[in-house]
Formats: structure tokens, sequence, C-alpha cells
């Protein structure tokens, strides 16, 4: 079941405590539904498309919720949670959500790293951490400070010649990593 946010506009002015967006669902190539969320802490708002009633919605979001449940058991436990096996007990809606914020996060997480690409060549460590170069006067990286740093790093992986994708999945969960360890280090 492939899912994705078309037509995401985020307002970070009007976040306040939670992301403030607006987007398209789509569901395997077909639109499905739009959602937005005021940026107040409150839920995300999910609307039917022209020609769809709530119980179609409400039908999809348990197809997406029966799909990503092992998917969502299966990720690192969200703050304050020693399992995510509460999700279980979750409505098909708050699975849906989830599984929506998952896509809003991997879509701002893009845009961050893509602004990263610009400025910096990012270095993925063996231990999974991250080091960011800079050169001096903070140019905009071109090719030619790629391989300088593959010349004086032989051995580094540089996640700006990888594909985005990659790149986006390793540099969440190096944040997800360095997240866990702070809070462990708070806790203790």
């Amino acid at each position: 079941m492939n899912i994705e946010l078309k037509n995401f506009k985020p307002s970070a002015s009007l976040s306040e405590e939670t992301t403030a967006y607006t987007a398209t669902i789509w569901v395997d190539g077909k639109r499905a539904c739009t959602a937005k969320n005021s940026g107040h802490g409150a839920p995300d708002d999910y609307r039917p498309i022209e020609g769809r009633n709530y119980n179609d919605l409400a039908t999809l979001m348990k197809q997406i919720a029966d799909h990503h449940l092992p998917e969502l058991l299966a990720d690192t436990p969200i703050k304050g949670t020693e399992d995510n096996e509460w999700m279980k007990d979750c409505s098909n809606e708050t699975i849906f959500s989830f599984v929506i914020g998952k896509l809003i996060t991997k879509k701002l997480m893009t845009k961050t790293l893509k602004q990263r690409f610009r400025k910096n060549v990012l270095i993925l460590e063996e231990d999974g951490s991250i080091s960011l170069l800079e050169f001096k006067g903070k140019p905009k990286i071109e090719p030619i400070h790629i391989a300088v740093v593959e010349d004086q790093h032989p051995d580094a992986i540089i996640m700006n010649t990888m594909p985005l994708d990659k790149a986006v999945d390793i540099y969440m969960t190096a944040i997800d990593k360095h997240d866990r360890e702070s809070r462990e280090g708070e806790s203790s």
C-alpha cells in the first residue's frame, strides 16, 4: 500500500504545539482525502475527497491501519514508552494519523537535509552518527568540495552522494538515536 503526501504545505509561523499544514493524501496512485492541522495541538483533520463520504474514509483508514500497524509496532518506541504494544488498542484513525505523521516528518527532514547538503558535506560515521564538514566562507557545496573530502577521507561514506531517500532514512535514524541517547542521559 503506497501512501503519499502531495500538495504538502507546512506553516512554521502557525505551528505552536503541532505542525500546521495542509496536504492531499494519495493511496496507491489515487487521491484519497485531504488533511490539515491548524498547529494548536488538536488532532489532524481528514476529509474525504469529492465523490466520497466519511464511511469510505473510515474504510480506507482501517485498511491503512491494518497494513501499517506491524511496521509501527516494530519502530523505535515513542518517547516515554518501553514498546509500542499500546498501539494495538488505538483507533484506526489514530494509527492512520501516526502513518501520516511519519510521512510529514520525512517531508520535513528531506527539506532540512537538502538545506544541509547545500552548505555542508555530511559523513556517516561507523557508529551511525553524522559529521558535518563546512568549508571556509560557507560556500554552496559543489562537486569539488565532495572531491576534497573524498581525497582527505578515502574511507568516508559521504551522504551527499547517496540517493536522497536513503540519506533521509539514515539522517532520521541518526536523529532518533541522538534523541534517545539524550533522553537516557537525562533520566540517569
